[in-house]
Formats: structure tokens, sequence, C-alpha cells
């Protein structure tokens, strides 16, 4: 059997166990596939079949460490994907114990999948030291390669390292660049990172607001945004800062106070602090001190 008769027996064997899935047949579709992965060395059947456990699909009841199990024939054969599943197994604890060294290893494999989560993961691994010695430097090198494959997560990343200057120079307007490029592709992280570094600068470690009025505006509309779309409770609290002072609304106490409480009651350590300041007159009005 040459390679095309190979993998049209392949495909063939892959459609039919998509069949069985389809009908609830998961265990049916296993038996095909573990014929495949044996018979014909195709590797991506073992990955399947770890995502028909993982996922528990067609039937098929969730078992994290059969999937893992399968995962990882797959990528003892070179298959990237099943590398990489295996290393969110390892990252996440998934039917085995975290061990970020065994999960370093199976990124580094599995960079080659058209997961581009792998990549960022992999970055990760070397800005935290998970797994290998950390190395900002190639950290960010990697989460760039991933954030220019259009991951939403690693470009909100990128914008972090820009404007904290993370092993590279720090660089305002590549930190935007990057937080509009990750807004716009779904991560909801970013839209309170850009209202934070729009509308508020550090001086001498201190946080003040924008002399720039039309960034300090954007600054305030991100924040609703994060509030009503993202439901992001750090935003409450920062939205309190701009009616607390007067920034592009009118001055108003009693409602900065009810955007820290909403924060405070939902964990935000940061506006528990806050809400010690807010003193209630006799009156019914809230004041700050």
């Amino acid at each position: 059997m040459n390679d095309a008769e190979k993998m049209l027996r392949c495909s063939k064997v892959c459609n039919e166990s998509e069949e069985y899935i389809q009908q609830g047949k998961g265990y049916e579709a296993i038996d095909l596939l573990i014929k495949l992965g044996e018979q014909e060395g195709y590797a991506y059947a073992f990955a399947r079949i770890g995502d028909l456990y993982f996922c528990a699909m067609g039937g098929v009841e969730e078992n994290n460490e059969a999937a893992l199990r399968y995962y990882e024939r797959a990528a003892e054969l070179g298959d990237p994907y099943g590398s990489y599943c295996a290393a969110r197994s390892y990252l996440n604890g998934y039917g085995v114990e975290i061990n970020y060294s065994k999960a370093f290893k199976h990124l580094q494999n599995g960079i080659n999948s058209t997961i581009t989560d792998a990549k960022l993961q992999l970055a990760l691994c070397y800005i935290l030291g998970r797994g290998t010695l950390l190395d900002e430097k190639e950290g960010a090198r990697w989460m760039q390669i991933a954030a220019d494959d259009g991951n939403a997560e690693a470009q909100g990343n990128m914008g972090i390292i820009y404007r904290d200057g993370l092993s590279v120079s720090s660089n305002r307007d590549m930190a935007i660049r990057w937080f509009r490029t990750a807004i716009e592709n779904g991560n909801c992280q970013a839209r309170f990172e850009l209202a934070g570094l729009l509308g508020f600068e550090e001086i001498d470690g201190e946080s003040y607001a924008t002399s720039n009025k039309r960034d300090l505006e954007e600054a305030f509309n991100l924040l609703n945004e994060a509030i009503n779309i993202d439901e992001d409770v750090r935003a409450y609290q920062r939205l309190a800062v701009f009616y607390l002072n007067g920034f592009v609304v009118p001055k108003d106490v009693d409602k900065a106070h009810e955007l820290i409480e909403i924060a405070s009651n939902q964990g935000n350590a940061v506006a528990q602090e806050e809400l010690k300041h807010y003193k209630k007159s006799l009156f019914g009005k809230w004041s700050y001190v």
C-alpha cells in the first residue's frame, strides 16, 4: 500500500468513526480508531480517542486518565496535536498530578500544531519558569509568535509586555495597539487593561489620571463596556475613581460608593479597602475621607 492509498484508508476509517460518534456509538468509534492507530501507525487516531474521553463525546464516559494515555500515544508517534493535549493535561492536572516539566517537553513537540494556544502556553512556561529556566526574552518571543498567529490572549499579553517593558523596551503605543487588537479578537481582559493605560499614568510610583481628555473619555467608555460586556468586577472599582473625582462625569460620591460596594461584594480586595474610606452623613449622603 503506497502513501496515497494509506491516507485514503485512514480518511475512510476516520469518517466511519465520526459517523459512529454522531450516532452516540463512541466506543465503537474507539475500536475502529485503535485498529487504525495500531495497524497503520496513524497518530491522530489516538489523539481523537483522547478527545472522546476528555470531552465525553458520542456516549463515551469522561475519563481524563484515559484521555491522557491516548494523547501521549499520539505524541509518541509525532502528532503535534496529541503533544499539545498531553501538555494541557499536565499543566492543569487533568487525570494526573500537575507536572510542568512534562508539560514543557510536550509543548516543545506540539508547537507545530495549528493550535496557537500551544505557543501561548510555551511562552508562559518561559516567562513563569514552569518546567524550564525562567527566560522572559524567550517567553516574549513565543508570545509574539502566538499573537501574530491570532491568539487573543497572547495579543493581550503582548500589550502587558510592552506596557511594563518586560524583556523589551517599554512602548506605550505598541501596548495600545496590541490591547486594541486583542479586544477586536474577543479578549475580555484587554478592555480593562487598555482603560487603565489610557486613563492613568504612573508618576514616581503613584497613579494619576491622564491630562489627555480624549484618552480619559475613552477609558471611561471602556470601563463601562468592561462592566456591561465583560462583567469584569475590577472595572467597578476603577470606574468609581471617575465619579469620586469628577473625571469626565460630574462628581458623584454616592455613585462612586455604589460602584465600590458592588466590587467589594464580589470580592475585589482593592474595593474592600477603599470602602473603608466612605462615611455616611446624617442626611444619608456619602463622603470620602
